[in-house]
């Protein structure tokens, strides 16, 4: 026979961790899906990089779009690797949101290096709207919000420097 004392302690011990369990599951959702959003803007960045550098050839290899687009794969696969660490599976291409923004910076590379730095600019500009809203969930780890704050969010901030270097150049 469960002494009477016994059975509230136990039981209360088994609503805290079923709890614990629920709310960790749920956070794991939460981190899951916005790492997967912000990764669908990095997959989305690379593929309009990608594509900007082999039009212009290979002066563009040797221009700062290349390093941009290497950040660029890093802060996927950083991204890529909390999701899976969630259980969830990362996104592999950018939605039909990272289609139109590819082809849109495609339009724009057709019409010169000059447009296509906007383009790019105003992609990484966007990337940074939705790492700073990430940044406002308070349902978001702190474990990613350390990430977006010190890495990811520092690294867009710096491509928009550099892409208005390269506007110099090109007026």
């Amino acid at each position: 026979m469960i002494s009477p004392l016994i059975l509230p302690w136990s039981l209360k011990q088994w609503v805290k961790h079923n709890h614990s369990a629920s709310n960790i599951m749920i956070s794991n959702k939460i981190v899951a899906d916005t790492c997967n959003a912000l990764l669908r803007v990095e997959l989305s960045a690379i593929e309009t990089y990608t594509r900007a550098i082999k039009k212009f050839g290979p002066d563009a290899r040797d221009s700062p779009l290349e390093g941009i687009r290497a950040d660029h794969v890093a802060s996927a696969e950083s991204l890529r690797s909390l999701v899976g660490e969630r259980g969830k599976k990362p996104a592999t291409s950018s939605g039909p949101w990272g289609s139109f923004v590819t082809t849109v910076g495609a339009v724009a590379i057709l019409f010169g290096e000059s447009s296509a730095l906007m383009v790019l600019a105003q992609g990484e500009e966007h990337g940074i709207r939705q790492y700073e809203k990430a940044l406002d969930d308070d349902k978001l780890s702190e474990t990613v919000k350390a990430l977006i704050r010190e890495s990811l969010l520092p690294a867009l901030r710096g491509h928009l420097i550099e892409l208005e270097r390269c506007k110099m150049n090109v007026a």
